[in-house]
């Protein structure tokens, strides 16, 4: 979070005033979608570059160009980028395409074989933790299921499928070494608490679509950086 100073610094920088910086909040909260579509014509063009700051779409789009501009010059060293701005978008398509061997993605996939196990969970859920404390003696000692259980002592049961670098960070310690039908918990999760059950557990494959994409996501994201470090001087840090 930013200070008032370091916030009033940053909207300086880009030439927004505090109550521009507000409106903009308020518009986005309210209206995202059409909020810009509805001002007047005299104002629309201060709105649309005080949404370009502080949506962030400023910064993806400095990013993005950025990366069209070294990929281009690690390309071709000795030609010009910026006069064949129309080009930039599709010898970045090029790159990127290039990048993705199944060789590169399946290493990237086992270098991150813990992390990208993929659980499928049930998990009851309830503000009060001597609730979940019994709800896991009955399965634990008891041998009821869980969902009978949750129905009784009128909690929350969900079922979630998520990687475990997805996982809630007291939950993630617990769920690195629990089997398939182990009982995680009970432990607290912000202001709940909760109890788990482990129904499946597979290793990452590049077969699961969510691990695919994010070995494609991994892998995109440290060439590009690794053309931007090599080929593109920052005035200002993003």
């Amino acid at each position: 979070m930013l200070s008032a100073d370091e916030l009033k610094e940053w909207l300086t920088r880009y030439g927004i005033t505090v109550p521009e910086w507000m409106a903009e909040m308020r518009r986005s909260l309210t209206d995202p979608a059409d909020g810009l579509a509805q001002l007047p014509a005299d104002q629309f063009d201060r709105a649309c570059w005080v949404h370009a700051v502080c949506s962030g779409v400023l910064t993806d789009f400095a990013r993005v160009l950025a990366e069209e501009v070294a990929v281009a010059l690690a390309e071709q060293p000795d030609a010009a980028p910026w006069d064949h701005l129309a080009a930039l978008p599709d010898i970045r398509k090029r790159f990127c395409s290039a990048q993705l061997r199944e060789p590169v993605l399946a290493a990237e996939v086992h270098n991150n074989r813990v992390g990208w196990t993929s659980l499928e969970l049930q998990m009851l859920i309830h503000p009060d933790e001597a609730v979940t404390r019994e709800a896991a003696m009955c399965v634990a000692v008891d041998g009821r299921e869980l969902a009978d259980v949750a129905a009784d002592a009128g909690a929350q049961l969900l079922q979630q499928h998520l990687l475990l670098d997805d996982a809630d960070p007291a939950l993630r310690t617990r769920l690195l070494a629990a089997d398939t039908g182990e009982l995680v918990g009970p432990l607290s999760t912000g202001s709940d608490h909760c109890v788990g059950m482990v129904l499946k557990r597979l290793a990452p494959s590049l077969d699961d679509p969510e691990v695919r994409r994010r070995a494609e996501d991994t892998v995109l994201h440290r060439a590009l950086a690794t053309e931007v470090n090599r080929h593109v001087h920052w005035h200002e840090r993003l």
